[in-house]
């Protein structure tokens, strides 16, 4: 899959004040926009960073699941210590996607 590489982060009041952007930090220093998200009044806005949280950990997610479902199709179950290893590896990345979208 092909999208935007680098950190996706929440940023508050972007483009303006009381607005919310999602940004990727490319490898090579820059940004650019993923979206913006305009709170649509008063009471929303809980709900719209998180969802601004959400999008900022898509990609994370997506290597979460990958990591799963590669586990799955390459390798059978054992409990070796190869298995072990690429098991903590996945729930590392999941732990690791989920604290991102929960912002902790």
């Amino acid at each position: 899959m092909n999208y935007t590489k680098g950190e996706w982060q929440v940023h508050r009041d972007y483009p303006k004040v009381g607005d919310l952007g999602v940004i990727a930090r490319l490898p090579n220093g820059a940004t650019t926009t993923i979206c913006q998200l305009k709170i649509p009044g008063t009471g929303y806005r809980e709900e719209v960073e998180a969802n601004a949280r959400l999008i900022a950990a898509s990609p994370s997610m997506y290597e979460a699941l990958k990591g799963w479902s590669e586990l799955w199709e390459i390798r059978p179950l054992d409990s070796g210590a190869d298995m072990q290893q690429i098991l903590r590896r996945c729930w590392n990345r999941t732990i690791q996607a989920l604290a991102k979208a929960e912002e902790k």
